[in-house]
Parts: structure tokens; sequence; C-alpha cells
């Protein structure tokens, strides 16, 4: 009886683990882990302790749209690429398109155009009409933020000097303030948001002409993570995403917050 009775019981736990495991795997081919920068408004940013911003309403909308779930890790947007190189991260976004993340990343649809900008203090300005303006220069920029094939050019030889810090601290605003940079190059909103925050609002101004406007930037998926049918995946997202944005839903998301470009 006993040894029945364990047997029983043996038989009872192995369904029972097999019924756990598969709810586990169905959940996992049905979430995604995604990450993106915290500090990015009007796209990504934390609003009294709450992610928010275009992106974030873009992809939640996403998942609603094609039921499934997506757990979002805010990362330095270094670290999100080596996520993406790596494949701990199953995907990420906005990033933009270079050949270079066209080997480990499989580009799906655009959440947003982005800008680039030239951030100056107040005191030091000087007229930005085109990459030679910055030549002899200190330059900051978010590491591991694209800016173009010319501007890389311009900082291996020399022409630009190239300061490169982790864009989730503000070093590069901070920097600036202190005399330590001529220029900062990034998104204008996100870096008159980092002059506001450090209370030096009024020493930092953005040039008016933009280095770079209307560049899309996309979600991604990465080509070595674990996640099962990555191609169907892409395939499913950019399917979705062209969708909302070819009936209006990304341009109302944008409008939500004071975004009315293209």
């Amino acid at each position: 009886m006993e040894s029945g009775y364990m047997n029983w019981r043996i038989v009872f736990f192995l369904m029972l683990a097999c019924l756990v495991g598969f709810g586990r795997a169905g959940a996992a081919a049905d979430t995604l882990r995604l990450a993106t920068v915290d500090n990015l408004p009007p796209y990504a940013f934390l609003e009294n302790g709450k992610l928010t911003g275009i992106s974030i309403d873009v992809i939640n909308e996403l998942a609603k749209r094609g039921g499934f779930e997506v757990r979002i890790s805010t990362l330095p947007w270094a670290r999100v690429i080596l996520g993406l190189e790596e494949g701990s991260l199953d995907g990420a976004f906005a990033a933009y398109e270079t050949e270079a993340r066209k080997r480990f990343c499989l580009y799906t649809g655009r959440v947003h155009f982005d800008e680039l900008g030239v951030a100056v203090r107040a005191d030091r300005q000087f007229a930005y009409t085109g990459l030679e303006s910055l030549y002899g220069k200190t330059v900051g920029k978010g590491r591991s933020v694209w800016v173009s094939e010319p501007f890389q050019e311009a900082a291996v030889t020399g022409r630009i000097r190239l300061v490169e810090t982790d864009d989730m601290r503000m070093t590069n605003i901070k920097m600036l303030d202190a005399g330590r940079l001529d220029a900062v190059i990034g998104s204008p909103e996100a870096m008159l948001h980092y002059a506001r925050r450090l209370n030096i609002a009024e020493r930092i101004v953005v040039l008016p002409q933009r280095m770079r406007e209307g560049i899309p930037a996309y979600l991604v998926l990465s080509r070595t993570s674990t996640l099962v049918g990555k191609e169907e995946w892409q395939d499913r997202l950019t399917r979705l995403l062209d969708q909302m944005n070819g009936d209006g839903t990304i341009q109302a998301i944008n409008r939500r917050y004071g975004v009315f470009g293209p």
C-alpha cells in the first residue's frame, strides 16, 4: 500500500510540474523583455516614480493590440546596446538604424521620430552651420548614442575632441555648465530637461539649427536572445507598428506630449 501510495504521489507531482512548466513556457512565449532609458523626455522618462512618455505609451499600446506582455527595464543606452549584442534582452527601443547594429538587431516598426541638437553655455554661444562648426571643440554625447558617419570620422581623426559619458546621470550637461565641454549633442528636449532639473536652465541653450531632424527610431529585437521565433515576432511587431502609424494612433500619442512632428 505504501509503495502504491508513493508511486501515486510521484506521478501527481510529475504531472503538476509539467503543468507548471507549460504555464511558464506559455507566459514566456507571450512576454518580451525590453529595455530603454528613463531620462529622454518626452519619449521615456520618470514622472513621480512612474515610467512614462511617448515611447512607453506606444509600446504599451502595441502589447495591448498584440495580446502579449512587456517587461520594460531602464538602463544607460550603452548597456542597452550591449544587452542587444549579448542577447540578455529580447529587444529595446527606440534605436536608430545603422549597419553596425543590423549585425545583432532585427528592426521592426518605427516608434517615433527623433532629432539631434547642440547645447552650449549661454555665455559661450557660437553659430552652428554644420559639422565643421564643431571642429577643434570638445564635444560631449551619451555613450553609444549614434550621431552620423561623418561625425564619427571627425571624432576618430581628432578634428572633434569627443567625450562620452553615462547619459542617465546628466553628466554631459554638468560638464558643459562647468566649462569642461564646448558643446553637447543630444535630444534638444532632453538636454533642456536636464538643465531644468539641475537648476541651470538660464545658463544652457540649444542652438537653433539642428544637427539632424526626422530621425526614425525603431523597436528592435536581439538576434542572439533566447526569444523563440524571432522572425515571426519581427513580422508581427512591424505589422502592428505600421498599423498604429497608419491609423493615427502614434500621432495622437505624440500630441498628448506636445509633439506635432511628422
